[in-house]
């Protein structure tokens, strides 16, 4: 049981790593920054990081724009949404 488990998990951690390195540099520049926050944050918060950092270039982004890309890490796992 715990074999399975164990390899279960090591399926999905596979998958996900497949999954970030096939997303384009904006989305993976998102998901880390995200990564790095340890509670729920706003749009607004990871719109002002992603300003402050400039990870998202020349690129303007407001909540309406940034929707698409986190919509994306949803979608494959990559962030998870809570509430």
């Amino acid at each position: 049981m715990m074999l399975d488990n164990y390899l279960k998990i090591a399926k999905q951690r596979q998958q996900l790593v497949i999954n970030y390195h096939v997303l384009p540099e904006l989305d993976r520049a998102i998901g880390q920054l995200i990564s790095v926050f340890y509670t729920p944050v706003s749009r607004a918060m990871i719109l002002a990081c992603l300003e402050h950092t400039r990870l998202a270039g020349d690129r303007v982004l407001i909540a309406a724009t940034l929707k698409p890309y986190l919509d994306r890490l949803l979608a494959i796992n990559i962030l998870i949404s809570i509430g």
